[in-house]
């Protein structure tokens, strides 16, 4: 639906309504719930080109360049100083004649009435940064110039005290910012509120937490309303948690179906969604989904929800007292020498003196998260003294995880009560490391011969490898070598190193 001069609006419908860059991120999260079926109240978009056209004609880019540089964000005095320069030059602005008849014509056949008009801004509900309240909504608007005052409002919200500052933390550069506006049908809401697909407090991805209150959401939004609070797990539908104290604002059968268009959300998005959410007449209607971006990421490969509870600590940390994380190959590499370590220490193998076998690298024990390898010690955890030793020794490289470790322990212990694994896993690990111990004594006779011994060893373990990776030709041969090829001769050629260590 286009002006004269160019100017259009989109329905949420429109396939063009799911580009970020024209309908905000707000605005294409809800063109694309719409497309796929999921309950979105009808709408349309003022494009982000609107705003843009406004905002150069009012002289906003000179603007920025003027009042931001240098700007302090830890002052609210300048915050609010800058803010005041910068919101009337939008919010004031005159508005385009062909944009004003676009936007009043979609809203006529929208129906007219009361409808709810949201500010979608390019640098919002991003994966690393959501600007969950940072922009204007305005709700119950109705009639031509009240939409119209509404749209301008919300263009100029990226300009409050607080969404000048929430960029900065983020580094996200101002100039960099456009804003679309949603406008769509008014749900008048018996109760609403906002769901998310994952628990925010423990990061479980599948426990779902539901909050409602009664009414609009928008209280509840903005942290002015303790609300009803459910948690489900949503892999068996098993409800976790319910509210304690008067009538429930939500059946268990409301309940379910919100819980299922979240999941169908986070499916959508392929990440944990923070999902707003209102049920009028009978019916749920999605307002909003963004992802909760204050969830530490899954491990990759990430365990199955029915795995239950899982403690990850970071190798290198533990280790080898290294916090900041690796080049992607860097801890691909580290990750294939743990998947060797497993082959090597497999005491069934050596019982049966099978020869070791080449890892592929990628075990789902060990898996990487924001670039740190991690392993899951889960199994050793369930004896009692392998889980103080491991809790000492942790202590040693990084306190602080070994108080969290501490505390986690003493609150979910008697959860991991079945040790059986654990002995087997000590036999996995003590019959390897016997045979570099017991060479700790001729070490200590005679430390130079062992020197000796274990420079020739790794001098040999060198050029074998060496010699077998100049006979490879093509990328491909490469790749599979250092992936599969180098890890165990290089684990073995560490190993080599230890009696002589132990006995300095």
């Amino acid at each position: 639906m286009a002006g004269r001069d160019g100017h259009e609006v989109l329905w949420l419908q429109d396939v063009a309504a799911r580009d970020a860059g024209v309908s905000g991120g707000k605005g294409a999260n809800l063109a694309a719930m719409a497309a796929v079926g999921l309950p979105v109240p009808p709408g349309f978009v003022v494009p982000t080109a609107t705003y843009r056209g406004v905002a150069a004609e009012a002289g906003l880019a000179l603007l920025i360049e003027t009042v931001l540089p240098g700007l302090d964000v830890t002052d609210p005095e300048a915050l609010a100083a800058a803010s005041e320069r910068l919101r009337p030059v939008v919010e004031t602005a005159p508005v385009p004649e062909d944009a004003r008849a676009s936007i009043t014509t979609a809203y006529d056949a929208l129906g007219g009435g009361r409808v709810a008009v949201r500010s979608s801004a390019t640098a919002e509900d991003l994966p690393e940064a959501s600007f969950a309240g940072q922009q204007e909504t305005v709700l119950d608007v109705e009639g031509f110039d009240a939409v119209v005052d509404a749209v301008r409002r919300c263009w100029s919200s990226p300009w409050t005290a607080r969404a000048i500052a929430y960029r900065a933390r983020n580094r996200i550069p101002h100039q960099r910012v456009a804003v679309a506006v949603v406008v769509q049908r008014m749900v008048p809401a018996q109760v609403a509120g906002v769901l998310f697909t994952a628990d925010p407090v423990t990061g479980i991805r599948h426990h779902v937490v539901v909050e409602a209150t009664a009414g609009l959401g928008e209280p509840l939004v903005g942290g002015r309303v303790v609300p009803w609070r459910w948690r489900v797990d949503s892999s068996t539908r098993t409800v976790l948690e319910v509210p304690v104290g008067g009538e429930p604002l939500l059946d268990r059968a409301r309940l379910m179906v919100l819980v299922d268009l979240g999941v169908r959300a986070a499916a959508l998005f392929r990440s944990p969604q923070d999902v707003e959410w209102a049920t009028s007449n009978g019916r749920c209607w999605l307002l909003q989904s963004r992802p909760i971006t204050s969830l530490f990421p899954v491990p990759s490969p990430a365990p199955a929800p029915e795995a239950g509870l899982r403690v990850y600590v970071p190798v290198l940390l533990v280790g080898q007292g290294i916090a900041a994380p690796l080049t992607p190959s860097g801890t691909a590499f580290f990750r294939a020498l743990l998947a060797a370590y497993a082959d090597a220490t497999d005491p069934l193998r050596r019982w049966h003196r099978r020869p070791a076998t080449a890892s592929t690298g990628r075990p789902g024990w060990a898996p990487i998260a924001r670039g740190r390898l991690f392993v899951d010690v889960t199994p050793i955890l369930r004896a009692p003294r392998v889980r103080t030793l491991l809790v000492r020794r942790s202590a040693l490289r990084d306190p602080i995880e070994s108080a969290v470790l501490r505390e986690w322990l003493e609150r979910n212990g008697d959860r991991l009560s079945d040790a059986r694994v654990s002995v087997e896993l000590l036999v996995h690990g003590l019959s390897f490391a016997a045979q570099y111990v017991a060479r700790v004594p001729s070490a200590l006779v005679v430390p130079e011969r062992a020197r000796r011994r274990a420079l020739r060893r790794g001098a040999d373990a060198l050029s074998d490898l060496r010699r077998r990776a100049d006979e490879l030709r093509t990328v491909e041969e490469r790749i599979e070598f250092v992936d599969r090829e180098m890890p165990l001769p290089v684990l073995m050629f560490v190993f080599d190193q230890v009696p002589p260590v132990l006995a300095g």
